[in-house]
């Protein structure tokens, strides 16, 4: 009975021993073996488009989600898990996320604001503005925009803004607080030019306009030049 417990116990050790051998020498022999391939770029395509490449790659169809961009139109692959150029294994999984468009927004009322104010809150509705003047007495009222507001738009969308104006003058808009690509989109509206961009740090969210010259309200010729100072993250 002796002997015959021995030799199991000694037949369980060499199948342990063969498992344990397994693991640490032909797992990772089988792994390596397993060919390593550059993850394709699926952004701008269709649905059905990046669905194919990926099974062209030998990859698996992932989860689906759905983003608002910018960029891309709606239906249109924007991103990708996982990225672009990276390196994977054959039947890795790949999610992709395809564009809801840019989103809709609504052209903000006007009634009581400055040109600057109104300017900076249709940047800040993401639509763009074109600013367009007629003859008035005054300077820098705003007399109408087109749409009008309520309007229900796609983000990017240009509003043009009427405003009464004597001579060959903009008014400086407000551009504190926003992003200098907005802010940017905003002077380009007035033909204002961005002459200098420094950074400065501070508490505010990096790369935010945190001053700017001329300041807001201020008298500016058509084609004129702007200073702009961006927020940096403090070291």
């Amino acid at each position: 009975m002796k002997r015959v417990f021995t030799f199991l116990f000694g037949v369980f050790l060499g199948l342990l021993f063969s498992l344990l051998l397994a693991n640490f020498l032909l797992l990772p022999i089988l792994t390596k073996s397993q060919k390593i391939i550059t993850m394709p770029d699926l952004t701008g395509m269709t649905e059905k488009e990046a669905e194919s490449e990926i099974k062209r790659w030998g990859l698996v169809i992932g989860e689906k989600k759905w983003a608002y961009s910018w960029q891309y139109p709606e239906g249109k692959v924007i991103a990708t898990h996982p990225k672009a150029r990276t390196g994977v294994k054959k039947g890795r999984v790949v999610e992709i996320t395809l564009s809801k468009g840019r989103g809709k927004t609504v052209v903000p009322d006007f009634q009581g604001k400055k040109i600057s104010e109104f300017l900076s809150s249709l940047a800040m509705a993401g639509l763009l503005s074109q600013v367009e003047t007629i003859y008035g007495e005054e300077d820098g009222v705003i007399k109408t925009c087109i749409p009008q507001p309520g309007t229900t738009l796609e983000k990017g969308s240009v509003v043009r803004v009427l405003v009464s104006q004597k001579e060959g003058f903009v008014v400086m808009p407000r551009v504190i607080g926003l992003k200098l690509e907005t802010a940017k989109r905003l002077l380009d509206s007035l033909n204002l030019k961005i002459d200098e961009i420094r950074e400065k740090e501070s508490e505010e969210e990096p790369g935010v306009v945190i001053f700017q010259y001329p300041e807001e309200e201020m008298r500016v010729r058509s084609g004129g030049k702007v200073v702009l100072v961006l927020a940096k993250r403090k070291e």
